[in-house]
């Protein structure tokens, strides 16, 4: 089962401490929010081997999540499963799982350790005091007692595809992650972390990992000895937002499309692929196929799946059901009637 009162805090950084030389080491960043001060323990090393975490951060972060955040009233929003608002690694198309790193989560030095990256990204948001927000996503639970001043959030990192011992936190839309806010500069900075036991792709129920599923070790093991491994098919364009009645009987100009693009010298067969929305509605590829290094351009106006002009997400998966790619469009890309999205 996922963990309990998964949800969202939105607050302001105001200070952190490290832990280098603690046995079971966290970044303990703290953050307060309508009088309330919240202590954020952050994972930086693993009880398993490899004991490296893998993270991404964002300098950019441009997804469809972020036009709800500043809307949310400070302090903590429980964000149930059914609602989907939650944070997913695999199928919300947050980052490329390729392009993860992993660090120790301490070393002699600056800027060398996951603690130091940590620490840089909260400096800034601290500095930049009433001009930045911090959204915390994770599991609350009482700091100093029930009734405390001082309350938490743990589990900032991702919760599903974990290993058997840690299998009972599984779930889908409730892993963890921070997200910083600066309005002045436009901007959104997200830091995604897991660990490198952790599948990279999970049961659409439970949040189990799959059979046969490559895990972040696998990755970051494909990084350190060669080239990272690619899509053998990308998501490379969609139309989202069609000029006239989208889709509608009258419209006669172009439905909306999703274009698809074969990397490889032979021809993909797509049967038993699918494409997949952001409300888990698929249209299915079956009977299609790409000439190598070819494209195809898949019309979506007679399935389920719908290009939402609001933000989304377009994921790809394999005749196994495990994803191949996938991407994410925002609200202001979804808005440019007649223009393709280019991924």
């Amino acid at each position: 089962m996922a963990i309990k009162r998964y949800g969202v805090v939105k607050a302001r950084a105001v200070e952190f401490q490290r832990e280098d030389h603690d046995p079971t080491p966290h970044f303990q960043l703290f953050v307060e929010a309508q009088g309330t001060r919240f202590r954020v323990p952050v994972n930086v090393r693993s009880r398993l081997s490899p004991s490296e975490l893998v993270f991404v951060v964002d300098p950019d972060f441009r997804h469809p999540i972020t036009s709800a955040l500043p809307t949310l009233q400070e302090g903590y929003t429980r964000l149930p499963e059914s609602d989907r608002q939650g944070l997913d690694y695999i199928r919300g198309n947050l980052f490329d799982p390729e392009g993860v790193l992993a660090l120790p989560h301490h070393l002699p030095g600056q800027d060398n350790d996951l603690q130091d990256i940590l620490a840089s990204q909260a400096q800034a948001a601290i500095n930049a005091g009433a001009n930045a927000t911090v959204y915390v996503f994770g599991e609350p639970f009482p700091d100093a007692g029930a009734n405390a001043s001082i309350q938490g959030m743990h589990d900032i990192h991702m919760n599903q595809g974990n290993h058997s011992d840690f299998s009972d936190d599984d779930g889908v839309f409730h892993d963890g992650g921070l997200i910083f806010h600066f309005p002045d500069r436009q901007r959104f900075v997200a830091f995604f972390l897991a660990f490198q036991s952790q599948a990279l792709h999970t049961d659409d129920q439970t949040g189990h990992a799959l059979p046969g599923s490559r895990t972040f070790e696998d990755v970051v093991k494909k990084i350190d000895g060669e080239e990272p491994e690619t899509h053998d098919v990308r998501v490379v364009g969609a139309l989202i937002n069609p000029e006239g009645g989208e889709n509608q009987p009258t419209h006669t100009g172009r439905p909306e499309s999703v274009t698809l693009l074969n990397r490889t010298p032979t021809i993909v067969s797509l049967n038993g692929w699918a494409l997949v929305d952001k409300n888990n509605q698929q249209h299915l590829l079956d009977g299609q196929s790409i000439e190598a290094g070819g494209v195809l351009q898949v019309s979506v106006a007679d399935s389920p799946m719908t290009l939402g002009n609001s933000g989304g997400t377009i994921t790809l998966l394999d005749g196994e059901g495990l994803k191949v790619d996938g991407v994410s469009y925002t609200r202001e890309e979804g808005k440019q009637e007649g223009w393709t999205a280019v991924f």
